[in-house]
């Protein structure tokens, strides 16, 4: 039976952490989840509660820290890779590129729980260690919100005091628009920075990189503009003329479609439904690898049972068709 615990992500007058920490007890306890699947972000110390205090597996769409991967013994999971990794790649292309030679770079990162260390492990002591400089290295403050708010106006006066023409904003997506705001309001303009990201709290996506536009207005839309981006997400491959769905996604899709109460069913080459295109699919990616984890762990399975399962699934279907596996 599928049950839903609910977390109010936007609201910024709750603390934000408790409250997944409450959801992680509503699933483990009360509904007594033998797998938890997310698919929007769920973060900070509740990935710790669900798999290691309360023993629980847990299937993300987002990367985790990877000490967070290790903490978790085989029953953390994440369809991204691990934060630090994904901030190595894109720090490591640009590295091997030259592009931040003679470049004065800040870094920018939130106190969620387990982001900051990454940061600083993936990117900060990367760049320091190619011998560059990270002229300010900034934490912006949440308060147990997932709106970091706290510090900005100091920490963009100092990129600007130290003339950064480079930064790294691994801020989240309610966040970045905010900090952006406020660097428009300090006197940069376009052409000013560049900006690069991950997928670190899903930057790479359209559906949440757009937030700029929308929660900063068009003047911090304008500064964002020509931000690179460094993920294997095929982010605006619709617009292609060559562009195909893969088999996966179509399979996907095909299902959906047909078994929808709503009957809704979306398409990717629609800009406004792309989202929830994508959505479906990952859903989908995480319902099959949950699905077959319980179909191996054979008749009458023990929690256990589904857990080896799990752990040793082999190579599994995702969206992208690339190669993916749970050893």
């Amino acid at each position: 039976e599928r049950q839903t615990a609910e977390v109010d992500v936007f609201n910024a007058a709750v603390d934000i952490d408790a409250q997944r920490n409450a959801a992680c007890i509503e699933a483990t306890e009360d509904l007594g989840a033998v797998i938890v699947l997310n698919t929007t972000g769920f973060q900070g110390s509740a990935n710790l509660c669900l798999v290691e205090d309360a023993g629980v597996a847990f299937i993300s769409s987002q990367g985790q820290s990877e000490e967070f991967m290790a903490r978790g013994e085989d029953l953390l999971y994440s369809f991204g890779p691990p934060l630090e990794e994904s901030l190595r790649f894109l720090a490591q292309d640009l590295i091997d590129s030259g592009a931040l030679e003679g470049r004065t770079i800040g870094v920018v990162a939130a106190d969620t729980p387990g982001q900051t260390e990454a940061v600083e492990a993936g990117l900060v002591s990367l760049l320091e260690d190619a011998g560059l400089e990270v002229a300010a290295f900034d934490v912006i403050g949440g308060a147990g919100s997932s709106t970091c708010v706290q510090g900005i106006p100091e920490a963009v006066s100092g990129m600007l005091s130290a003339g950064v023409d480079v930064l790294f904003p691994t801020l989240n997506v309610v966040s970045l628009p905010q900090y952006i705001t406020e660097m428009v309001a300090q006197g940069f303009e376009p052409g000013d920075v560049q900006f690069y990201n991950s997928d670190f709290n899903s930057q790479a996506g359209a559906q949440v990189a757009s937030k700029v536009v929308q929660f900063g207005g068009t003047d911090a839309g304008d500064l964002y503009n020509g931000a690179i981006i460094v993920d294997s997400a095929p982010t605006g491959a619709y617009r292609e003329a060559d562009f195909a769905v893969t088999p996966f996604e179509a399979m996907c899709h095909a299902t959906y479609a047909a078994y929808s109460p709503a009957g809704l069913s979306y398409e990717p080459e629609e800009p406004a439904a792309s989202g929830a295109y994508g959505m479906t699919v990952a859903v989908c990616a995480q319902m099959r690898m949950a699905a077959r984890a319980i179909y191996d762990a054979g008749d009458n399975p023990t929690r256990q049972d589904v857990y080896d399962a799990l752990a040793n699934l082999g190579p599994i279907d995702w969206s992208e068709m690339l190669v993916g596996s749970v050893r």
